[in-house]
């Protein structure tokens, strides 16, 4: 499951890199210190009660956040958008269930400088 889930982190990054105008992940690589925001997103399990269906709420169970970030920044190293992850110096992560069509992951990565690019 994780080879799989690493290879699928992969293959989202780089399409995600290939439709930025902005060159990162191809001309430009984050070789300074980097703070990074996480937001993961998963699907309201089916047992959801009607009232929250529609409601982005806290995930508290399985899979735990640091295993799926520390592979996640493994990923981001390997396809280019940053130099190494141990420039990571401020790193935020947030689990939640919400709606099947907000599925997915959101990155922030913010460079020494304060300048702020957004997947």
């Amino acid at each position: 499951p994780q080879r799989k889930a690493h290879d699928e982190y992969v293959r989202h990054l780089n399409a995600d890199i290939n439709r930025r105008e902005d060159g990162i992940g191809r001309e430009f690589m984050f070789t300074t210190a980097v703070a990074v925001e996480i937001d993961f997103f998963f699907p309201n399990p089916s047992n959801t009660p009607k009232r929250n269906k529609s409601k982005t709420l806290a995930k508290v169970t399985r899979p735990d956040a640091d295993n799926m970030v520390k592979m996640l920044l493994d990923c981001m190293t390997e396809v280019g958008l940053i130099q190494d992850d141990c420039l990571v110096f401020d790193l935020h992560i947030r689990k939640f269930t919400t709606v099947q069509n907000h599925v997915g992951i959101g990155i922030t990565i913010t460079d020494e400088i304060d300048n702020e690019y957004r997947w």
